[in-house]
């Protein structure tokens, strides 16, 4: 199938056949090819100069996910927004941006569209007209506003409708009722008729998107309509033009497109008896001449001078971007590595749009693909063993919530319960429950556990219940927990997590934005407590390790801190951060950090300078809830919310190609 998308706008006054708010590009992506139509509509005047830009990074980041269509365009649309709320956050109110967007992604003849903000969209076919308009919707914001981006979404296949996009500006100026009369005369004549209606509008784009089996010259050329319309339309649509309804004047049941070509007329004596003006006549078929040759000797070799150098000169700058993309890449920047091929990748994008046959375009492609799964390092599990289904733990199936590895053994938080079980990770040991709510340990009653840590140190499991109390949980198989002393516990304004290192305890407190130290002293931790950040902004961290170094991890966010002052970002050249962060780990020996990204069922990897490693992907990464390390950082353990799962790490990063040694 072959879709048609024709183009026209109103640029100062002036019609042209490119916006310059459109963005329209081709990728494939495993094997399957989709093409991304965005059009971006400036929400004040302030904001005109930015739509362009808007639109690409709507259409780069696009590209970056393997996600369905639906879920692809939702997260371009909300990291553009993201991206333009952090700029205006730090502008003058003058300065700051918001754009409407609408974005149509097609694959095998079906097209998803998404609208954000102003803007509308008509989808026709052979029973009506309907219209998808967010003037009362949550899709009314615009990006890069104060609310929250939520898309409004249509699908509808290609092969029995149409679909027009049109700027509001247009949309005001012809009146609804007039559009869907357009649209609803079919591909050939929609945009024809819509010039006519749209022709004195200072600033305008329309897009129109079908499957017309016809060849090129027959769709009508912009500017020339296929009927003649003048005065006011006849008839109004029936019902009104809200989203979901269908336009009554749209002709039912008709057996295929309207064609472009103008009826046959009978040719014959005119019954005037005036003579022709043969002189006018000669003269006006000599100026036809004088243009076809014009056109076809001079202009268009001049238009295809023209479109070569502009093919070529894109081509000069993807070569350059891949040239840059290597240098980073051997001056250990990632960072600029993936910035120089997102790059190239845009710029051959563009160049695929005019030249979609061109091999230099597929030879360059090929390159920068190539360069981005490098960096991308996705591994594939091959050796991924089951340690435990948790279904059927002890006495009842676990909700799993924490996992910790230490002393040979791993420690399951169950959800809601609070109760820690001891899990042999060979299998050799049945479970055991080592901690529960309501029992008397050492003389102190135990509530449920809110946190757990092991501390290698004194080789014991420590454990936070919700009252504050501490208790620690010995290797050996006999131990029964023990409290302990924490000094100053109930002035500690949230528990969010714990973590052990070279004996210190580390309490992640969110809501006083802070970060306690413990050192041992007395039976414990009877000792003041040190706060290292000096209170920060870290509500939304949600988990914490330490490796002489802390690490924070957040929804959407991994930072790093050392003697209290936050170093600069990790996981730099990541094809996509972390969604949904959940679990992570430091491995001291090798300096590197694992983070579990429950959103794309994965777990990537950072060295502790800060540049992305790698990513581990597996189908049972699904609804990751933790992560732990074995001792030697051979032995990865992925808590899910059915199983407990164990990987070597380093062993499967060895299929990397040029991978290093970890060991």
């Amino acid at each position: 199938m072959t879709i048609w998308v024709g183009r026209y706008a109103m640029v100062e006054g002036e019609p042209r056949d490119e916006s310059p708010w459109l963005i329209d590009r081709r990728r494939v992506v495993r094997g399957e090819s989709v093409r991304l139509v965005v059009l971006a509509e400036p929400a004040d005047e302030r904001s005109e100069p930015y739509c362009a830009e808007v639109a690409d990074a709507v259409a780069g980041l696009f590209g970056r996910d393997s996600l369905s269509l639906t879920g692809g365009l939702l997260r371009a649309l909300r990291q553009t927004h993201a991206n333009l709320v952090e700029w205006n956050r730090h502008s003058l109110l003058e300065h700051r941006i918001a754009v409407g967007v609408t974005c149509v992604a097609i694959r095998d003849g079906e097209a998803t569209v998404a609208l954000a903000g102003r803007g509308s969209v008509y989808r026709g076919d052979p029973s009506g007209v309907e219209r998808l308009g967010s003037e009362e919707a949550p899709g009314r914001h615009p990006l890069g506003g104060e609310e929250p981006v939520e898309p409004l979404f249509l699908s509808a296949a290609l092969d029995d409708s149409w679909i027009l996009l049109i700027t509001s500006s247009a949309e005001a100026a012809a009146g609804k009722p007039a559009v869907a009369k357009a649209v609803s005369a079919g591909p050939e004549r929609a945009l024809g008729d819509l010039y006519a209606l749209t022709r004195g509008v200072r600033d305008m784009s329309a897009v129109l998107l079908a499957d017309v089996d016809t060849e090129e010259e027959e769709v009508a050329p912009i500017g020339v309509p296929a009927g003649e319309i003048t005065g006011e339309i006849a008839g109004p649509v029936r019902p009104t033009l809200d989203s979901g309804s269908r336009g009554a004047d749209a002709p039912r049941g008709r057996g295929g497109f309207p064609t472009v070509r103008t009826s046959e007329r009978d040719i014959g004596p005119r019954r005037s008896s005036a003579r022709l003006p043969w002189g006018l006549i000669g003269a006006v078929s000599a100026a036809v001449i004088a243009t076809a040759l014009f056109a076809g000797l001079i202009l268009l070799p001049l238009l295809a001078d023209d479109q070569e150098r502009r093919i070529t000169d894109l081509l000069e700058q993807a070569s350059s971007e891949l040239s840059r993309a290597e240098q980073a890449r051997g001056d250990g920047d990632r960072a600029e590595e993936r910035a120089a091929i997102e790059e190239a990748r845009s710029i051959l994008e563009r160049a695929r749009a005019q030249a979609e046959d061109d091999p230099r375009v597929d030879d360059l492609l090929a390159t920068m693909e190539a360069a981005r799964s490098r960096l991308d390092a996705v591994i594939a599990v091959s050796a991924l063993d089951r340690v435990s289904a948790l279904d059927g733990i002890i006495t009842a199936p676990a909700q799993a919530k924490d996992l910790v590895s230490g002393g040979g053994m791993l420690w399951l938080l169950e959800q809601g319960s609070g109760r820690i079980a001891r899990l042999d990770p060979d299998g050799a040991l049945q479970a055991v429950r080592v901690y529960s709510p309501d029992e008397t340990y050492d003389g102190a009653r135990a509530r449920a556990a809110d946190a757990i840590a092991w501390d290698e140190a004194g080789r014991r499991l420590l454990v936070l219940d919700e009252s504050r109390s501490l208790f620690e949980i010995r290797e050996t198989r006999s131990s029964r927990p023990r409290r302990l002393l924490l000094r100053g516990a109930d002035d500690i304004r949230s528990v969010q997590g714990i973590a052990a290192y070279s004996g210190n305890l580390y309490v992640l407190d969110p809501a006083g934005g802070e970060i306690w130290r413990y050192v041992p002293a007395g039976d414990g931790f009877d000792s003041e407590r040190q706060g290292l950040l000096g209170t920060a902004e870290i509500g939304t961290a949600r988990a914490i390790a330490v490796d002489g170094d802390v690490y924070l991890l957040g929804e959407d966010t991994l930072r790093r801190f050392r003697l209290g002052a936050e170093l600069d970002p990790l996981l730099a050249g990541i094809d996509a951060f972390p969604g949904a962060a959940s679990g992570i780990v430091a491995d001291p020996e090798r300096g590197v950090i694992y983070v579990g990204d429950r959103e794309r069922g994965r777990i990537v990897v950072t060295e502790r300078g800060g540049n992305f490693l790698r990513q581990y992907h597996h189908v049972d990464f699904d609804d990751m809830r933790a992560l732990a390390l074995g001792p030697d950082g051979d032995r990865l353990y992925v808590l899910t919310g059915r199983s407990i799962f164990g990987f070597d790490p380093l062993a499967e990063a060895e299929s990397l190609p040029g991978a290093p040694a970890e060991n």
